[in-house]
């Protein structure tokens, strides 16, 4: 296998519902633009419950990690992660709950080259019409995201999920302004 061109760190702590979207939006044919095998995943276990099911890393360059020493913090998972990486260009998913979009990785491949030692983030966004924070003080669940996601064919077109979110608090400001995260 070829030395991996993009390298991601994933923490997951009880990410049982929702790491395999995060996993399935990150490899091909969901990403466009890139190939599998220059795609490397490292998925660091937080102290989870249960362990992360693995069965859905076939075919893909995925490594399961556990936390020597788990906590709240993800920062320690986010180190052993890190350490355990072999592309030059690393991106970090602070938790197991995010899905990208379907040219992140493409792009991001790209802009790494614009410059000596790029660093290259992008807006967030939260499932719903407001940011979670509020939206889970209005009844926003599982059930409700689980619903929304049904409601678009995200796996076939992953921009469909632009129409059943809203930006992060993080990146609240819009496009063209900086980001928060």
């Amino acid at each position: 296998m070829a030395r991996p061109t993009i390298s991601i760190v994933i923490v997951s702590f009880n990410m049982k519902r929702e790491l395999p979207r995060t996993l399935f939006t990150l490899f091909p044919p969901y990403q466009k633009g890139i190939n599998k095998e220059l795609i490397e995943v490292i998925v660091v276990d937080n102290g989870s419950e249960h362990s992360p099911d693995t069965n859905h890393s076939a075919g893909f360059n995925i490594k399961f990690l556990k936390c020597s020493s788990p906590s709240p913090s993800p920062a320690l998972a986010i180190n052993e992660g890190l350490a355990n990486t072999s592309a030059n260009l690393i991106g970090v998913m602070i938790d197991g709950a995010r899905m990208l979009s379907p040219r992140v990785l493409s792009f991001a491949f790209m802009a790494s080259k614009m410059v000596r030692k790029p660093v290259i983030s992008t807006h967030g966004y939260h499932l719903g019409p407001k940011t979670q924070m509020i939206s889970v003080l209005q009844g926003y669940n599982q059930s409700v995201e689980d619903d929304l996601l049904s409601s678009v064919n995200w796996r076939v077109d992953g921009y469909e999920l632009f129409k059943v979110s809203s930006f992060a608090g993080s990146s609240n400001n819009g496009w063209f302004q900086s980001i928060g995260e």
